[in-house]
């Protein structure tokens, strides 16, 4: 007699992708009040299009798991890159 593969019921924990963009989202809410300072290029561009008054959409500024890895990845570089100037 052959087994049926029984069905996954899916997890109510967060996938990694839930965490990223509730994250992203945090962030973008918090940057017009000042909570937040901004730590890309996105959020500085996000910032500039509130305060000046534009209607914007924030899922617009809502990255993919693998551009906010990326986005990540280029700003620690950055930041190991103005140590490294100051400290030489």
């Amino acid at each position: 007699m052959e087994r049926k593969p029984v069905p996954r019921c899916k997890s109510p924990r967060l996938t990694d992708r839930d965490v990223i963009r509730a994250l992203q989202l945090i962030r973008l809410e918090g940057l017009p009040t000042g909570e937040y300072e901004p730590m890309s290029n996105r959020e500085e561009m996000y910032l500039r299009i509130v305060r000046a008054g534009h209607p914007v959409d924030i899922e617009d500024f809502v990255l993919s798991r693998p551009l906010f890895q990326l986005e990540a990845a280029e700003r620690r570089a950055n930041e190991e890159d103005e140590a490294a100037s100051v400290s030489t």
